[in-house]
């Protein structure tokens, strides 16, 4: 396997940051494990948010083990984001090119037409963002406003909370062969 610079956003990525309060900022279920594994398979961590410092230095000291895992960390003021998107308009965007990683793990539904606009769509996987509060039992309230369905949807995330990892995994396998 060929080791890889891996690059992943923060928020709904890995970690749902609650910016009102920190401390209520949670990991998402398997990042941890999956950050050690790709670790131990000799691959390079980047962590890129578009937090700006500030922040991500509250969130930090919250995590330091998590952290800790990644080799490089670039926040909102180490780069102009602003990128023309061909048949789009300019965009806040990643572009891995600019931090020389092999691709990109995120939750920005709108990274997967940029990324192809730019040709770049196979290094990017868009993984669905995760939130904490959908992982917590819906009230009888919320069952009776939105119906069953909100009921089916939560178990639905349960039985598959850590389905991700395996998606990552599997996308950095086809990476490290081409």
């Amino acid at each position: 396997m060929n080791r890889m610079r891996i690059a992943f956003g923060l928020c709904n990525t890995l970690m749902d940051v609650y910016e009102e309060n920190y401390i209520e900022s949670r990991l998402r279920p398997g990042a941890v494990d999956l950050l050690k594994e790709l670790k131990r398979d000799g691959h390079i961590l980047i962590l890129w948010t578009s937090l700006k410092k500030r922040k991500v230095n509250f969130v930090k000291a919250l995590f330091k083990d998590f952290f800790k895992l990644f080799n490089e960390i670039y926040c909102y003021e180490d780069f102009d984001l602003l990128e023309k998107i061909p048949d789009c308009s300019e965009h806040q965007f990643k572009n891995i090119e600019r931090i020389s990683a092999d691709c990109l793990i995120e939750s920005k539904k709108n990274y997967r037409e940029y990324s192809n606009n730019l040709s770049l769509s196979k290094k990017y996987l868009i993984i669905d963002k995760y939130r904490e509060c959908l992982y917590r039992q819906p009230s009888n309230w919320k069952i009776r406003v939105l119906g069953e369905e909100v009921f089916d949807a939560w178990q639905k995330r349960i039985q598959n909370r850590e389905e991700w990892v395996y998606d990552v995994l599997s996308f950095v396998d086809k990476m490290s062969v081409l």
